[in-house]
């Protein structure tokens, strides 16, 4: 099936799949090692910006997948098989010498069914976390992929345990990106924020539903805590899977401009005293970076529903899970209201031992995370998976 890589490394040429911002920005730092390493390799997928000015070639963008839960997925399933029929249409005509799916379980686990069957070498890299909600697909996975690579510590004894076989941990892929070295003054300078005064940052989520669910709810806690420190200023931070736009609509829907929205989110995490972060890749972002946060998790009913009979962990947060207890205030559902946001932010933007503990918390969860240069490790086992023929 593979091409055969000797020392030159041609690569061959790879799919690979991201569904998610996320999933575009590993993807996209796992295409330049892949092409460091072999530079002639063509790569194609489904993806976003940041894999396409990696250099893949996307068929699918990633704003065509920008659905969240269950409901909302179910309303997209003409589109979703759609795209099922091309790739197949795709695979038949000039099969990959490998495929790279990152994350996104609900359509990759389906696609490595039909990958399989066309003998297809597979490797998924950022598994997905079924020890969440499926643990018993943990062994339908080791089955399906070739190279199974995980980011976070506990995956790994998780799936020796539940399949007998030990995926490739590589550490996780933020601890290259994660990084702004910008001071504090350069950053509120750019933003017209007062160097001197607290900064709260709000990070409502990666897709339009989680900003519309979080994003108001956000900015009226912030307001109750401006009324006992009239200091305070908010900021939103943005990502480039949302339009900007969005953010302003609902940002400045109210009359006193509550928050900025800016486009430096990393820098935000830095300089800001408190986050509050709707749960998912950001809250291990912030435990990088070192800041204290409030996570914050609403979807629909429906999907919540669905949800709590299918979750088997005791946190949503991965900070919380790779500490292995709460060390970061969860609020889910009907929990996020403006007043409870506000009662668990108040004592962590003050000098206090909660704030204190948190923040040695946090420089722990950093350590656990493993080492730098996660991209490059799995890009060579991209490429030994097509010199091996899967």
């Amino acid at each position: 099936m593979g091409q055969g890589v000797d020392a030159d490394m041609s690569g061959g040429s790879i799919f690979m799949v991201a569904g998610e911002a996320s999933g575009d920005l590993h993807g996209s730092r796992l295409a330049l090692e892949l092409k460091r390493l072999a530079p002639n390799c063509r790569l194609a997928g489904i993806g976003g910006p940041k894999m396409r000015d990696a250099g893949v070639e996307l068929i699918y963008s990633l704003e065509d997948f920008a659905f969240l839960g269950f409901s909302e997925v179910v309303r997209h399933l003409p589109f979703i098989f759609s795209v099922y029929r091309e790739l197949d249409r795709l695979f038949e005509q000039n099969p990959p010498d490998a495929v790279v799916l990152i994350d996104y379980p609900g359509f990759n686990i389906r696609l490595a069914k039909k990958l399989n069957k066309k003998n297809i070498p597979i490797l998924y890299y950022i598994s997905p976390q079924v020890w969440a909600w499926q643990p018993h697909r943990a062994r339908l996975i080791s089955r399906l992929v070739d190279r199974l690579v995980v980011v976070l510590p506990f995956e790994s004894e998780f799936y020796r345990r539940r399949t007998g076989r030990r995926p490739h941990f590589v550490g996780h892929p933020l601890l290259e990106v994660v990084r702004s070295d910008t001071s504090r003054k350069e950053f509120c300078s750019r933003w017209q924020l007062h160097p001197d005064r607290p900064i709260i940052g709000l990070l409502p989520g990666s897709r339009p539903q989680e900003i519309e669910h979080l994003l108001p709810d956000m900015l009226a806690a912030v307001r109750r805590l401006q009324r006992k420190t009239p200091s305070l200023q908010a900021a939103v931070g943005a990502l480039s899977t949302v339009p900007e736009e969005r953010y302003h609509q609902l940002a400045g829907s109210c009359s006193d401009r509550t928050a900025l929205v800016i486009d430096a989110p990393y820098e935000l995490m830095r300089h800001a005293r408190l986050l509050l972060v709707a749960s998912g890749t950001a809250t291990l972002e912030a435990a990088i970076v070192g800041t204290p946060m409030v996570i914050l998790y609403r979807m629909s009913l429906l999907s919540w529903l669905l949800a709590r009979a299918m979750v088997k962990v005791p946190y949503i947060g991965l900070v919380n899970l790779v500490a292995g207890r709460k060390i970061v205030p969860e609020l889910v559902q009907h929990q996020v209201s403006p007043s409870r946001v506000a009662l668990e932010a108040r004592p962590l933007l003050q000098e206090s031992s909660r704030r204190q503990s948190m923040i040695e918390d946090l420089s722990e969860i950093r350590q656990r995370l493993g080492r730098k240069g996660a991209s490059r490790r799995t890009a060579r086992l991209v490429l030994s998976l097509i010199e091996e023929g899967g």
